[in-house]
Order: structure tokens, then C-alpha cells, then sequence
């Protein structure tokens, strides 16, 4: 467990994604990750000044329609466009801890979580 876990609103080019997908306004991510999704010159996708706490209990039923994951070494959207896996636990989203089908993705994602720089995003279903 990396701390606790915020919902956040999902703004602009990524809304309208994640919109067209069926998924929901808002996502979840690691309170301790906001830093890293907040918005900049480049890229305004997680509205990270407004979100809010998530209770633990809540997790543990919670599915991702979508977990997006990123290496924190590159700017979000832009310099990483992203890695997504559907259908993904929440609490396993964010801790990069789920079932990865792509071997080389599989062992990206390892290693991005061993080197502690695994972000993630849970996109909920609408």
C-alpha cells in the first residue's frame, strides 16, 4: 500500500477520451502522485487541486474500466503517452500490481515499480 488513494476530476483532451470510451469524469490515483499529474504548459488532463479522499474499504471493490500507468521520468501525456489495461482492480492499478497479458509490457511495468517510478490512473466505468 503506497498511501492513501484520491479521486480527481479529469479535464480536457483526456475527458473527452476517456468520454468516448464510456468511462467515467474522474479518476483515481495515488494521493502521494498528484504531484506528477498536475497540470502544466504541456499537458492539463488531472484536475489535481480538487480532489477527494477515498476510503480504503472502498478499493477493495472497486474495478478501473481502464488503468493507465506511466514512467514518473517522463512528463504525463507528453513525454510517456501512457500504458492502459482494462478491467483492473483498483488497489492492483495503483500499486502496479495486476496481471499484464504483454510480457514486455509486464516487465516494463516491474520495473518501473521496482525502480519507484509506476504512476497510475484508474479511469471508473460511467
Amino acid at each position: 500500500n503506497a498511501g492513501p488513494v484520491v479521486c480527481c476530476a479529469v479535464v480536457g483532451a483526456l475527458d473527452r477520451q476517456l468520454g468516448a470510451r464510456h468511462l467515467s469524469h474522474v479518476v483515481l490515483l495515488r494521493n502521494a502522485s498528484r504531484d506528477y499529474f498536475e497540470p502544466t504548459v504541456d499537458q492539463v488532463m488531472v484536475d489535481t487541486g480538487y480532489c477527494d479522499p477515498v476510503a480504503p474499504h472502498d478499493l477493495r471493490s472497486t474495478v478501473c474500466g481502464e488503468c493507465l500507468w506511466f514512467d514518473s521520468d517522463a512528463e504525463p501525456f507528453v513525454g510517456d503517452r501512457g500504458a492502459s489495461d482494462k478491467a483492473v482492480e483498483a488497489g492492483h492499478c495503483l500499486n502496479g500490481t495486476h496481471q499484464v497479458d504483454d510480457v514486455v509490457e509486464w516487465l516494463r511495468r516491474d520495473r518501473l515499480v521496482h525502480h519507484q517510478r509506476y504512476r497510475a490512473l484508474c479511469a471508473l466505468p460511467d
